[in-house]
């Protein structure tokens, strides 16, 4: 898994893990799309290290909490996101995969929707 954040114009900016496998990427942590606890979520970033950032997605009422472990990273272009995005509140977090240079959204295994998570609010713990 890899981190990827963009700054889409007219849209709001996108926090993505790019997995290599369909399979994996359409079933982690599914039950966030198809069946969410809550109507707010949050995400944090742990210190990125050598092994990569630990992200944790969390409901606001905290029925629905998941971690990504190990997900590689570029720490500078991180702090850089960050800085750039500190007065946004509302971004957009999801699972993508990369064909080429095109990004494209995957879609839930079992109801077949779109992995986007709609957050408000992103932390920088450590």
């Amino acid at each position: 898994m890899e981190l990827a954040l963009k700054l889409p114009k007219g849209k709001l900016p996108f926090i993505g893990i790019v997995f290599h496998s369909v399979r994996e990427a359409c079933r982690l942590n599914e039950h966030l799309i198809n069946e969410p606890k809550d109507k707010i979520y949050t995400l944090t970033f742990l210190q990125p290290n050598k092994d990569g950032v630990e992200i944790r997605v969390r409901s606001e009422n905290g029925k629905d909490y998941v971690i990504y472990q190990r997900v590689k990273c570029n720490p500078v272009q991180l702090e850089n996101f960050m800085f750039m995005t500190n007065r946004f509140q509302d971004f957009n977090f999801g699972h993508i995969l990369r064909d080429f240079d095109r990004d494209i959204i995957v879609k839930t295994n079992e109801l077949g929707k779109p992995f986007v998570l709609k957050l408000q609010g992103i932390f920088m713990m450590g």
